[in-house]
């Protein structure tokens, strides 16, 4: 406020006050002094002022009263103007002193408020600029004395100086009404505040013992497990801290977010608010590490560093352990160095991790390094530790694969040896030298994918080097050392690598050796067989009774020797080919020198030496089978063929049973015929013609029980309106029967009659796919059916008029589709439904007598396909009008598409029938099996569904049956032979001479060849 401001205040007042005596006269009631009093009390001086004014004009008599009350107002504001200019002064000449400004505006306000709004305004951002420079000195004083108490390692003394200037502003936010969210963030940002504070003091003895403990660990020979002990007491207190560090945080992230909601929607709020305070309290200055947060990253560096320290060095001590077990060879005693050694770089990266889960929330900026986030002071340690361990895995592979070549080195080095002694299987011998190179080279290729693994982790870190330079000066100082490790790892494989090399090759020479010699001795043995045999074709002489000397071959004895031997030389061809192929698979560089080199070129000579004796052999087995080939040949092709007649019979594939059978003894009489053998010919007479018997006995039965189940079959998909099945089901079956029987099945014929006739009736309702104009018409069609879709769209929609037009165009193409096939269903079920949707009630009135046209259509006197077909459509279109299905099944029967249910009267005389027909049976009366047979066909035509009827007719047919002949006995053979051969010349009559001849035997009056020869014969005459 300026002077000139407060001397008008004083003015105005002085005026009021002089009005107040001229003005005084009346008289006027106690009450008002008392009001007088009340305004006074309540700073309502002008107020008062007025209603006493006027009281002393009504009551002169009380003027003393009224000037006693007037007279305090005015030293009132006597004093408020001499504040006034006690706070001019002030603000011109001291204008750094906040606190006495801010009383002095205090005591203004206490005294009287501002009636006037500038100088209310001017009054509050002086009170509200002292405060706020007042609490900015309270808060240096208390960085400065937190900064004080944090270099003294005081941490707890720190946050709780820090929490003394948690009540800056603090009231004035909870009064400033920014409501109920904005004040929820105050206070529970305090309370976690509170219980940070609260929670490190309890922990900041017990995390400095377990850092303490950590750092022990350096001052004398440590176990990983005393280490790990160790780290998990720290690492129980490194989480708690974190936890608190998070908190904290938090708390200063949710401040600053409140913050900056509440100065969007105040411009003028700025900084002075509790938010912003608190917010450097618990960051601190900027740049500095200090405030909450910087106390706790102190306390953190000041207890973790050490002992971070400590387990890096403990890590790299077990390293250089682990490191020089491994270079020197010491497979065994290298393992659990490395164990150790990963163990320590393992607990080491734990102790990196908890950096992370302390600093993220802080907001240190982490990079992403190996797929996992790191906080950037700890990339250095963390690529150090991690390739570490890496290399530590590197070097544990290779010395496991060490490990196994010293055990095959210590037990399989015997094979040869042995071998050569007997005492080894030639199989072991080669598997034992294959599995040792095998497994050389097994462990060449697990080291080459180690080496692979390790140039890859050399470019990683190259990587790492290029990408993190911005993290410090020198980055290629953060990847010297884990650069170092991994070549140390590498150079442990390659050397490895090159000593398991030489084993392997050693391996692959013995193997060789092994497999050569077997060979050249299964050679030498091979050519003395051949020898011998060559004799035996040659002859042997002999000397006979008379004393004449002649030769004796054995051709038969000698093929088969050289059959053998031909097979033991193929399979010693295949030994040395394969082993030809192991060497050509092998590098050049292992089979053009050296002991390998002469080994391949000895193998290739034994190959040469087998092919030359199957060359040689080749001709004598060609001399000796010019003499039985021929004979054996066709007896071998007679076997094979009875056998495959015994297989087919036993599988129930009587066609080619009897087809292999013929085939059989055309064969033996062929072979008889070069060579004669009386145990052929008993052969044939027993073997060839039983079996011929049991084919007809056993197909039989197959016959009976197979057109039963076609019949019945077709019988359901009869029913089912599968009639296109059902008549090729009883096609099928009336074939079947043919195959034994010689006259119709009339079971067959009735169903086969009853199923075409339906047939007839279902003919051009559906397009066939082979039909020439399927593709025209099912175009149509589906353009008629997306025109009705159209239409009932367009009318649901309200519009009439384009839906008919499109059911017009629908309509349109189902009778260019009815123009071609007039009883296609689809296209009239389609016209059906354009009816229904053009005009529902028109529909359903004309339903009725649509169906009933139809129906009248389907009597027995009309028979009208065109109106079976009328009812099919009104069935699928309105499948749920009353009784429709019972005129549908009662139309199919009319039209003889069904047949009725038998009546009671049929089926009775049908149970009749069975049961006489039965009596029969049960007794085995095979005289009047005719008369049986003859009663179930009729029982079965009065009752389809005479199941016993059937059961009966089916074992009364597999017993009358005849036993028809299919295989003659050898001398038979011989004359059906003959017989063929004089109707092959034309010589006809002679032919049927020798035919009714053979037919005088009665087995051979129902041998199905010779009444086939005979049939063909009497076709030509």
């Amino acid at each position: 406020m300026h002077r000139k401001q407060a001397s008008w205040f004083l003015a105005a007042v002085l005026f009021l006050l002089a009005a107040a005596g001229s003005l005084y006269a009346g008289g006027a009631k106690d009450t008002v002094l008392s009001q007088a009093d009340s305004l006074i009390e309540n700073k309502e001086y002008d107020s008062a002022i007025q209603i006493l004014t006027d009281y002393v004009k009504t009551n002169p008599e009380k003027f003393n009263d009224a000037q006693k009350r007037l007279q305090k107002i005015v030293k009132l504001r006597e004093k408020y103007n001499t504040i006034a200019d006690e706070l001019l002064d002030t603000l011109v000449n001291t204008p750094e002193d906040d606190v006495r400004i801010l009383d002095l505006t205090d005591q203004l306000i206490a005294i009287e408020p501002a009636t006037n709004p500038s100088t209310q305004r001017f009054l509050d951002q002086v009170r509200e600029l002292a405060a706020f420079n007042n609490n900015r000195n309270r808060l240096e004083r208390i960085l400065v004395q937190a900064r004080s108490q944090l270099e003294q390692g005081n941490y707890q003394d720190a946050l709780e100086t820090y929490s003394t200037g948690l009540d800056i502003y603090q009231a004035e936010y909870f009064n400033s009404g920014f409501g109920p969210e904005a004040e929820a963030v105050a206070s529970n940002g305090l309370e976690a505040l509170a219980k940070g504070i609260s929670d490190f003091g309890s922990l900041l003895g017990s995390f400095v013992q377990g850092a303490q403990a950590v750092q022990n660990l350096g001052t004398g020979a440590v176990s990983l497990a005393d280490a790990r002990r160790a780290y998990s007491t720290l690492a129980l207190r490194m989480e708690e801290i974190s936890q608190i560090m998070g908190s904290i945080a938090g708390v200063g992230n949710s401040y600053e977010s409140q913050l900056a909601i509440l100065q969007r929607e105040n411009n003028a709020l700025g900084d002075r608010s509790f938010l912003s305070f608190a917010n450097r309290l618990i960051r601190g200055p900027a740049g500095q590490d200090e405030g909450m947060l910087g106390v706790l990253d102190r306390f953190w560096k000041q207890n973790i560093d050490p002992a971070d320290a400590t387990v890096f060095a403990l890590a790299e001590n077990a390293y250089n352990r682990a490191q020089t077990a491994a270079n020197n060879r010491d497979y065994s005693g290298a393992l659990p160095l490395l164990d150790t050694a990963e163990g320590f770089a393992g607990l080491s990266l734990d102790l990196i991790n908890n950096w992370l889960s302390f600093y993220v929330p802080a907001g240190v900026p982490t990079q992403i390094v190996y797929d996992q986030p790191v906080v950037s002071p700890m990339v250095g340690s963390y690529l150090k530790f991690h390739s570490m361990g890496r290399a530590v895995s590197f070097m544990r592979e290779a010395e496991n694969i060490g490990i196994r070549e010293e055990a095959i080195i210590r037990g399989n080095y015997q094979a040869l040896p042995l071998w050569r002694q007997g005492t080894l299987a030639l199989s072991s011998a080669v598997n034992q030298e294959q599995d040792n190179r095998s497994a050389f080279n097994a462990m060449i290729r697990e080291l080459a994918v180690i080496e692979g693994a390790i140039n890859t982790e050399t470019e990683t870190l190259g990587v790492y080097s290029e990408t993190l330079a911005f993290l410090a000066d020198d980055a290629e100082s953060r990847t010297e050392l884990p650069l170092l490790y991994i070549s140390q790892a590498g150079s442990i494989v390659m050397d490895l690598e090159s000593r398991i090399g030489d084993q392997e090759y050693q391996a692959i020479i013995r193997r060789y050796t092994i497999s050569a010699e077997d060979l050249s001795r299964e050679v030498t043995a091979r050519e003395n067989e051949f020898n011998a045999a060559n004799i035996q074709v040659e002859g042997i002489q002999q000397n006979s009774e008379s004393g004449e000397i002649f030769l004796s071959h054995y051709p038969t004895e000698a093929l088969a020797a050289l059959t053998q031997m031909g097979q033991r030389a193929a399979q010693n061809l295949a030994t040395g080919r394969s082993l030809l192929a192991l060497y050509a698979a092998e590098p050049q560089s292992l089979t053009g020198s050296g002991e390998v080199g002469r080994l391949y070129a000895n193998a290739q000579d034994l190959v040469n030496r087998i092919l030359n004796l199957q060359s040689r052999s080749g001709t004598v087995m060609a001399a000796a089978r010019t003499q039985i080939e021929r004979a054996n040949a066709l007896r071998l092709e007679g076997d094979r063929l009875f056998q495959e007649s015994q297989t087919a019979l036993a599988r129930n594939n009587f066609e080619t049973a009897r087809e292999r059978l013929q085939m059989a003894t055309v064969r033996y009489h062929d072979s008889l015929a070069i060579q004669e053998s009386p145990s052929l010919r008993t052969s044939w007479d027993t073997r060839l013609v039983n079996h011929g018997a049991e084919i007809v006995r056993v197909e039989n039965e197959i016959v009976v029980r197979d057109v039963r189940n076609l019949v019945n079959n077709a019988r359901t998909n009869y029913y089912a309106g599968n009639l296109e099945q059902a008549e090729d089901q009883l096609v099928r079956a009336q074939s079947r029967w043919s195959v034994t029987n010689s006259t119709e099945e009339p079971e067959v014929i009735y169903w086969l009659n009853l199923v075409r006739g339906a047939l007839s009736l279902q003919s051009g309702r559906a397009i066939p796919q082979t039909a020439p104009l399927y593709a025209e018409m099912s175009q149509l069609l589906s353009d008629a059916k997306r025109n009705y879709d159209e239409g009932v769209r367009l009318l649901n929609s309200g519009q009439r008029a384009p839906g008919l037009a499109r059911f017009a165009e629908a309509r349109q193409k189902t009778r260019d589709v009815r123009l071609m096939f007039p009883m296609n269903q689809e296209a009239r079920l389609l016209e059906l439904r354009i009816d229904q949707q053009t005009d529902l009630s028109v529909f359903n009135a004309a339903f009725r007598q649509r169906l009933n046209d139809a129906v009248a259509g389907t009597k027995p006197a009309v028979r009208s396909t065109q109106s079976f077909a009328d009812l099919q459509d009104l069935v699928q279109i309105n499948p749920d009008y009353p009784g429709i299905r019972q005129l549908l099944t009662q139309a199919e029967i009319d039209m003889g598409y069904r047949p009725p249910p038998p009546d009671p009267r049929a089926i009775a005389r049908s149970n009749e029938l069975t049961q006489a027909a039965m009596t029969i049976i049960n007794a085995r009366n095979s005289t009047q099996y005719e008369v049986a047979l003859a009663q179930l066909n009729e029982a079965i035509q009065l009752n389809p569904n005479n199941t016993q009827a059937q059961r009966g007719k089916d074992q009364v047919q597999t017993w009358m049956t005849g036993t028809g002949t299919i295989v003659l006995d050898s001398h038979s053979q011989d004359e059906y032979t003959r017989a063929v051969q004089e109707f092959t010349r034309g010589n006809n009559l002679t032919a049927l001479a020798i035919v009714h001849q053979l037919l005088q035997n009665p087995r051979n009056q129902n041998s199905t060849l010779i009444l086939e020869l005979q049939r063909r014969i009497e076709s030509v005459l």
